[in-house]
């Protein structure tokens, strides 16, 4: 049986779109240094990134790719 978790509301995050912050997209970018050498993180990092930085995984996803 699978199970399908929505991060979103598991978090208790606004579904409402919100620009991210100074502070989550440093705290993306801190993760990005530390993995300098394989800047592609996995859907479990992504997620856990998400919860740290109280995004959205498109938010986290968007952010990525801008950093790149």
């Amino acid at each position: 049986m699978l199970i399908v978790v929505d991060v979103c509301s598991y978090v208790g995050l606004d579904p409402r779109r919100k620009n991210a912050t100074r502070e989550s997209t440093s705290t993306l970018k801190a993760w990005l240094y530390e993995h300098i050498k394989n800047p592609y993180p996995t859907k479990g990092e992504k997620i856990m990134l998400a919860i740290i930085t109280k995004m959205t995984l498109t938010q986290v996803n968007v952010e990525l790719i801008k950093s790149n």
